[in-house]
């Protein structure tokens, strides 16, 4: 594509300029001469500066741009500037064009020179209607001889467009004024207009009322609709609607499609009549129907969306063609959405993008707005976000709202841009000022959370405030959010329950959601599990966090009879809506159980998902499965990141699991003083921590040894929520006599953390029954809990069951069977399982003898503290 055509498919550059005719080009510069498409076609000069790269990034080629923009700032020529892309057949980027608007001074080229002719007025309409201004106005000239009111009119005509004439509003206005004052309706019209727009004339709407009144003695429809036009808006006379519809019905009936047009739009929107879009729709049809772009678009609009007709997508389509073919931009962008969409026609992206494209280059600003929403969406296309930002911006400069909160959540988060929330804050208040309602919100949320400026709770009251007044449900839950937990303003539940109410009756989800949520819980409003249950539906059609609180109801049995199968129904259509991260972590949870086929693989996919997206539970579950290298390889180098971000977001778990990754030193270099800030923090809500606790100052761990303080936190843990681990380790510390109660009441502790299966209470009870301590001796039941803790995979399990069989002790006497189960043991670190293995290799019980086995078993015993191992090597020696 050559640089005219190029130029051309960029129109209107500057939004209101078309190139009329290259004056040179040489290299990569090219200076042309483009006309304003406004009432009087002013001529300006462009400098287009065409920067190639082919193997450039965007990046690369944007930096020259910009140094060029910067070296042309502070010439005397420069007035303002915007950049294309450049692309070839492919749709690549091989470049930019640079353009500059040049100051027109410096570049006007000599314009036609006024001559005295004497030829009559219909002449030279002749010439004017072929292009020939020059001839046209010597026959025009001499009709101004003898004060001929068209010859007036189009002279002045001739100044206001440039056509034959220097550019000239103030002339223009004259000769309309002498026009006028000979009796031209036209003349008089064109003056109007002058004055409603300030054109050659100060504004001044009385004025242009007075003027357009003018032509109303002679039936002249333009001026009938004009002063129609001036009723309806209040221009230069009192506003009055009614008034209004009676001009442009008088208008309509000699055929003026303006009026025609404005009839319809009075009715469409309840102007000066009763609302009726039917009776706007027959309006636009007609006008339509006499080649009306504007009403061609309207018209299409109405089919689309079935307003005042029966909705008729290929309709819509057809007269969205039949305007597009006039390039006007708001049928161009509709008719590119319905191939975008394939509504009323087979889908056609690359048509769409052109369409689109077509639209933005002519500075249509919501055209530029979809373009940009296009790009957005098709990550296939090649710098697709740099595109999307790029048309965000063009459309941003045009105040386009809907471009402003998409660039400046481009720069929130920085996609496509560089990440930047002072500009993404800047944005979102600009459109806010515009009075549009989602910008309000965004602004509220900014000042929420310190997006772009300083957390201003007031501030963000304010404009929640303001856009829930407008009726926008988002602000109305979030205002509610505040209200409800007194964030930034006295607690008021009342008024919290209120605004979820109003955000579900206009069917927003979230609201229908928190509104559920409330009747869920009960706080907010009297518990109701079956009216919970109703909105969670609502909202779960386009919900998925609905979806997770239904499929929870029914695991819980809140409402509905417990079922796990309509749970996991409601879990998976979560996921399968919005991949819910939260419906993700109990489908993992049902599958470590065994409750659905999915295999332990999926529910590591789940799980990991969850956690990547942050969801705290998740994090910390998934985080112990890669420590532990459980349905996984072990990973516990990456464990630790995620135990970081669960307690980043105050979650007590992952607070406690980064608290033990300190305390451990496996993960992380240990550091007691941080385990135990970590385990405060987590204690205010998770009694395990406060067990971590305890055992450090049992321990001596960071701290000095202290029992007292080591019981005081057991106790608190069991009073929290009847810890299982402090629980036994209360019962430790009375059986080693830190306790003022009787050594048999540990037993009282031991078997509360027995009924809640925790294992090390089992081992530890299981030795009081076998050896009849503090209880009644009962070795079937010691081996009941012994094999309770093995089938639960503990290494002290493996070892007791195995030493009850070795001995014969229960239930019979079976030495290889224990020797299993003691190799087994040591897997797991289990010392004294390494003695017993020595003892067997040392004297053949149970299996051959082999001292060399012996040996490496007692070694490895005498290594773990047992100082009976010791003696055993010893006797090995002295036999050797």
């Amino acid at each position: 594509m050559n640089i005219k055509d190029r130029l051309t498919s960029y129109e209107p550059l500057f939004q209101h300029y078309y190139v009329e005719e290259v004056i040179d080009s040489h290299d990569n510069e090219t200076i042309i001469r483009v006309k304003k498409d406004d009432y009087l076609q002013s001529v300006a000069y462009v400098k287009i500066i065409s920067i190639y790269g082919h193997d450039l990034p965007v990046e690369e080629l944007e930096s020259q741009a910009k140094e060029m923009k910067e070296s042309m700032l502070n010439s005397d020529h420069y007035e303002d500037d915007e950049q294309y892309l450049i692309e070839d057949n492919q749709a690549n980027i091989i470049g930019i064009d640079l353009c500059i608007l040049l100051d027109q001074e410096k570049y006007d080229e000599e314009m036609f020179e006024s001559q005295d002719f004497s030829r009559l007025y219909d002449i030279g309409l002749y010439y004017y209607d072929n292009h020939d201004y020059i001839k046209a106005l010597e026959y025009f000239k001499q009709g101004e001889l003898v004060d001929d009111p068209d010859c007036l009119c189009i002279i002045g005509y001739m100044y206001e467009r440039g056509f034959g004439l220097p550019q000239d509003f103030q002339l223009a206005a004259k000769y309309y004024r002498k026009a006028t004052d000979l009796g031209s309706a036209v003349a008089s019209c064109n003056l109007a207009y002058f004055y409603e727009t300030g054109r050659g004339v100060e504004q001044d709407y009385n004025e242009a009322y007075h003027f357009y009144s003018l032509g109303l003695p002679v039936k002249f429809p333009r001026s009938i609709y004009n002063v129609g036009y001036c009723l309806k808006n209040g221009y230069g006379v009192k506003k009055d609607e009614k008034k209004a519809i009676e001009y442009f019905v008088e208008a309509a009936q000699v055929g003026y499609l303006e009026a025609i047009c404005a009839l319809g739009e009075c009715y469409e929107f309840g102007d000066g009549v009763n609302q009726d879009d039917h009776q706007a729709f027959i309006y636009y049809e007609q006008a339509s129907n006499q080649g009306h772009i504007g009403c061609q678009y309207r018209l299409g609009r109405f089919y689309e969306l079935g307003r005042g007709c029966r909705q008729d997508l290929k309709k819509a389509v057809y007269w969205y063609q039949e305007a597009s073919l006039e390039n006007y931009p708001p049928a161009l962008t509709s008719l590119a959405l319905c191939y975008d969409y394939g509504q009323g026609v087979d889908q056609d992206i690359e048509k769409a993008r052109h369409l689109y494209q077509v639209a933005a280059r002519q500075g249509y600003r919501h055209g530029q707005f979809c373009l940009g929403y296009f790009y957005e969406r098709h990550e296939e296309i090649k710098y697709y976000a740099y595109r999307s930002s790029y048309w965000y911006k063009q459309a941003s400069k045009q105040n386009e709202v809907q471009a402003m909160i998409a660039l400046g959540y481009f720069y929130e988060t920085g996609f496509g841009v560089k990440k930047n929330q002072n500009k993404a804050f800047q944005l979102y208040q600009k459109a806010a000022a515009l009075n549009y309602v989602p910008a309000m919100c965004n602004v509220a949320y900014c000042y929420e959370t310190g997006i772009g400026t300083e957390v201003d709770i007031k501030q963000a009251i304010h404009y929640y405030q303001q856009a829930a007044i407008e009726g926008y449900p988002r602000a109305m839950c979030n205002l509610a959010y505040l209200y409800e937990f007194g964030i930034g303003t006295t607690q008021d539940k009342e008024t919290a329950l209120a605004l979820y109410q109003k955000a579900a009756t206009l069917q927003y989800p979230i609201g229908q959601y928190q509104l559920a949520l409330a009747y869920e819980e009960g706080d907010l409003i009297e518990q109701d599990y079956q009216q919970a249950l109703h909105y969670y539906k609502l909202a779960g059609k386009t919900y998925a966090p609905a979806l997770y609180r239904m499929g929870m109801m029914h695991k819980d049995g809140k409402g509905v009879s417990q079922d796990d199968t309509k749970a996991m129904d409601y879990f998976y259509q979560a996921i399968k809506m919005d991949r819910e991260p939260r419906a993700m972590y109990q489908m993992a949870l049902y599958v470590e159980k065994g409750m659905t086929s999915l295999k332990s693989q999926e529910m590591i996919s789940y799980l990991q998902e969850s956690a990547n997206k942050e969801y705290a539970p998740a994090m910390v579950l998934y985080g112990n499965y890669l420590e532990q290298g459980k349905y996984c390889d072990p990973q516990p180098e990456k464990a630790f990141p995620y135990y970081q971000k669960a307690a980043s977001q105050g979650y007590p778990e992952g607070e406690y699991f980064l608290g033990l990754a300190y305390e451990q030193g496996q993960v992380i270099k240990q550091d007691y003083s941080q385990a135990m800030q970590y385990y405060k923090l987590a204690s205010k809500d998770y009694a395990p921590a406060l067990t971590r606790i305890g055992i450090m100052y049992k321990e001596g761990k960071g701290e000095a040894i202290d029992h007292i303080k080591a019981m005081h936190y057991f106790h608190e843990a069991i009073e929290m929520d009847h810890e299982p681990g402090a629980l036994y380790q209360y019962a430790l510390c009375i059986e080693e006599g830190y306790s003022y109660l009787e050594k048999k009441e540990m037993i009282h502790y031991l078997q509360q953390a027995v009924e809640q299966n925790y294992i090390p209470a089992h081992i530890l009870y299981g030795q009081c029954l076998e050896y009849g301590k503090y209880v009644e001796k009962d070795v079937h039941e010691a081996y009941f809990h012994y094999l309770t803790a093995l089938q639960a995979g503990s290494p002290d399990g493996y070892y007791h069951v195995g030493k009850m069989l070795f001995y014969g002790i229960y239930p019979s006497l079976d030495k290889k069977q224990a020797f299993d189960l003691f190799k087994t043991a040591i897997c797991g670190g289990q010392i004294e399982a390494c003695f017993m293995l020595g003892y067997m290799y040392h004297y053949g019980d149970g299996i051959e003898k082999d001292l060399e086995q012996a040996k490496y078993y007692y070694t490895l015993a005498m290594q773990g503290g047992i100082q009976e191992a010791k003696e055993e090597l010893d006797k090995i020696e002295v036999e050797k």
